[in-house]
């Protein structure tokens, strides 16, 4: 083939119709795919979290001169810190209670919350992306020891004498807090410990050891 005839050819393919409506059709196709890239982006998962944080507000040196053996009596103060990302204003309960090392935590599989008695409860309207971040100032103030057992009669948490919790362990040891965040549901009037980011089922919990002297 000589140049001007395939000169000649390739001007007539640019210039027919089929080449027209397919540069036309793969044109449209281009700009669909920059706008939906651009300018209609993937919404972000729905989710709220929760953060047990120090006295310094920093997620190490809960206790005292970094030692998680305690004293009866002896006060720690800790903060919680629930974020609100679900896209909406939620009422939320964090839920506190006190386990050994042999209670149930929160199952992560089937999304259950501990079995566990509630020892202190905390209610709050949090806005859409708004961290609602509340001081925790406790100490146990009475336990009874027999034997090798020590059971924790009674704590303080917030100035609130919470009586009659009867957990017991070991040589005083493994003790531990299991914090849990429910969310209200108005479908049922109530607190839900699960609920949905639209795409599975989430369950929001946190925990801390300690011993006891």
């Amino acid at each position: 083939m000589t140049p001007p005839k395939f000169l000649f050819e390739l001007t007539s393919l640019l210039y027919s119709r089929r080449f027209l409506l397919v540069f036309v059709v793969l044109f449209v196709l281009l700009l669909g795919i920059t706008y939906v890239v651009l300018y209609n982006p993937q919404p972000m998962a729905r989710h709220l979290s929760l953060s047990i944080l120090s006295a310094n507000l920093t997620t190490d040196d809960y206790f005292s001169n970094d030692n998680s053996t305690i004293d009866v009596g002896n006060p720690s103060r800790w903060y919680a810190s629930v974020h609100n990302g679900v896209g909406s204003p939620e009422y939320v309960a964090l839920r506190i209670k006190l386990l050994n090392s042999s209670q149930p935590i929160p199952d992560d599989i089937s999304v259950s919350p501990s079995p566990g008695s509630t020892v202190y409860e905390i209610k709050q309207m949090i806005e859409n992306n708004s961290t609602f971040v509340v001081p925790l100032k406790w100490s146990i103030t009475d336990v009874r020891k027999v034997a090798n057992s020590t059971t924790i009669e009674r704590l303080n948490i917030n100035s609130n004498d919470i009586e009659n919790l009867h957990v017991a362990s070991a040589n005083g040891t493994n003790f531990r807090f299991i914090l849990e965040l429910w969310k209200y549901d108005p479908n049922t009037k109530d607190f839900a410990y699960v609920w949905s980011d639209g795409q599975n089922n989430r369950g929001v919990w946190s925990q801390i050891w300690f011993n006891l002297k």
